[in-house]
């Protein structure tokens, strides 16, 4: 078995398992808690549940234009125009930072439709035909309509402060993006864009996960896979993204989340072979992280404070 390491959103780890020779929903609630048990369940035409987090409300418009990030909430799909994190990496000593906001969110493309107690498996839905073809700056939906496509903000200025001074990330090449250079473990946040102004309290950024590991059950074809870790009381989530095979593309993948106090994770195989196809299962790492989210009239932004560790299943 080989793995292939690659660079996603320029800064996630992603791990393409082969076996050699052979071929990761707009939720209309805040979810105030999931009550689902561990099987696997079917939602086919329900909204997406990520357990361990509330969903940001695309209703809860918020007027002015100054607006507070609410922690421990996470943007539904099909809601999120933007994400605003503050990263510690397994890859080297270096916190990275980066915003990027929209200025409306992305079309969504799929469906959740199974789910359990710590992950949700989300499915391409079936494309739709929008005759006449839609103009170049928009994009034709799953029901046939041309919508607008979402327009970078090249104006997003993110300042954090901590330890007594603050750092301020300018645009850069259409993004905000930088290494952090304050001192200390936590630290406040105020992103700028257009006529908007979201804050963010003190927020601790988590820690790399200790003795993590993660054993992939099966073949490139998985039947599971098992996550786990010292047990890190830091009222965190620990989180994946795992996105379907490259070579099949599209919108299908499974994410999960579960307490960082828990100190593991099981995948079912039902998540996973469907994102197998080709040349097997790419695994995208392990995020141990704080969540925090504010919408905005235009659609929610999410903060991410944490670590990325990229691990090979074994």
């Amino acid at each position: 078995m080989r793995a292939t390491i690659c660079r996603l959103f320029s800064l996630v780890p992603c791990v393409i398992l082969a076996c050699s020779g052979s071929d990761s929903a707009a939720v209309e609630e805040v979810q105030e808690g999931d009550s689902r048990g561990s099987e696997v369940s079917d939602l086919a035409g329900n909204v997406d549940l990520l357990p361990g987090v509330d969903l940001v409300d695309s209703a809860d418009v918020a007027e002015p234009a100054d607006l507070v990030a609410v922690p421990g909430q996470r943007c539904s799909q099909g809601n999120r125009i933007g994400t605003v994190a503050v990263m510690r990496n397994s890859w080297g000593p270096t916190v990275d930072v980066w915003a990027s906001i929209a200025d409306r969110p992305a079309i969504v493309g799929n469906e959740a439709t199974l789910s359990d107690d710590a992950c949700t498996f989300f499915q391409q839905e079936s494309p739709g035909f929008c005759e006449p073809g839609c103009a170049w700056d928009e994009s034709c939906d799953a029901s046939g309509s041309c919508v607008p496509q979402p327009v970078p903000a090249t104006d997003v200025v993110l300042t954090l402060e901590g330890g007594g001074d603050s750092q301020v990330f300018a645009p850069r090449a259409g993004s905000t993006w930088g290494t952090l250079e304050l001192q200390g473990d936590s630290f406040s946040a105020e992103v700028k864009w257009g006529k908007y102004t979201v804050t963010l309290e003190d927020t601790p950024v988590a820690d790399l996960l200790a003795d993590l590991s993660v054993a992939l059950e099966g073949s490139d074809r998985p039947d599971g896979l098992a996550i786990s870790w010292t047990p890190a009381p830091t009222g965190a989530l620990v989180f994946t993204h795992i996105p379907i095979n490259h070579h099949a593309g599209g919108p299908t993948y499974t994410e999960c989340a579960v307490d960082a106090a828990v100190g593991s994770m099981h995948v079912p195989g039902e998540m996973l072979k469907p994102l197998a196809v080709s040349t097997g299962l790419e695994f995208q790492g392990v995020d141990h992280v704080r969540f925090a989210a504010a919408q905005t009239p235009d659609g929610c932004v999410e903060f991410r404070f944490g670590a990325s560790q990229q691990v090979s299943p074994m």
